[in-house]
């Protein structure tokens, strides 16, 4: 069973690309949430690029003021 990523509802203030770690083997993406910067990782790009796509979709939506 996959693990799930790390839920986002905090107010969205900077979402970085993500990136491959050749070090570790993972991709990585960076989000500040609350004025606090979390990692999320995950082997599988196809899903940190989904998961990217749709936090970049609440930022704007929080931006924007709508409720998504």
């Amino acid at each position: 069973m996959a693990r799930s990523f790390k839920d986002i509802t905090g107010n969205i203030t900077k979402l970085n690309d993500p990136y491959f770690a050749e070090k570790r083997g993972l991709w990585v993406m960076m989000v500040k949430e609350n004025d606090r910067w979390i990692a999320i990782n995950s082997r599988d790009e196809l899903k940190i690029r989904e998961y990217h796509a749709l936090l970049a979709t609440r930022r704007t939506a929080r931006i924007l003021n709508v409720s998504v």
